[in-house]
């Protein structure tokens, strides 16, 4: 199976993961390069939305690199499909996923690491300027 985006052709290699929300897909192109392609089960771009403010708060910056880019997002009645570069590392959601069964831990040995782990989160993104609050009413 194969998908154009921005007039390039990409061929399907393999799902990459599987989340409650979306599955992701590495596609190869003809010139060589990999995108990821996120099918999310729901057709609101909240993750489209946070990504591009994103962008545009990090313009120009020294972190301007270490954010996800998006290469384009297509909403859709059941879905939403967004392309970005796929990262063979993952990304900082993908760490976050991975480092969350020990962030959860109650053992007192693992308290450091998580504490160091959350300082370090929260003083990038406090030096790059991004701040979000998800308020629920």
């Amino acid at each position: 199976m194969s998908v154009s985006v921005q007039g390039h052709e990409f061929k399907h290699q393999e799902m990459v993961g599987e989340g409650n929300f979306a599955k992701v897909y590495r596609y190869e192109s003809a010139t060589g390069g990999d995108v990821a392609v996120k099918v999310q089960k729901e057709s609101e771009p909240w993750e489209y939305a946070i990504l591009t403010e994103v962008q545009e708060l990090l313009n120009g910056t020294c972190a301007e690199e270490s954010v996800l880019k998006l290469i384009s997002f297509t909403k859709y009645p059941n879905c939403g499909v967004m392309v970005t570069p796929y990262y063979v590392n993952g990304t900082l959601l993908s760490l976050c996923a991975q480092a969350k069964p020990l962030l959860a831990t109650r053992a007192v040995s693992m308290k450091p690491f998580i504490l160091f782990f959350a300082a370090q989160l929260t003083a990038l993104l406090v030096e790059v300027g991004f701040y979000f609050v998800d308020k629920k009413s």
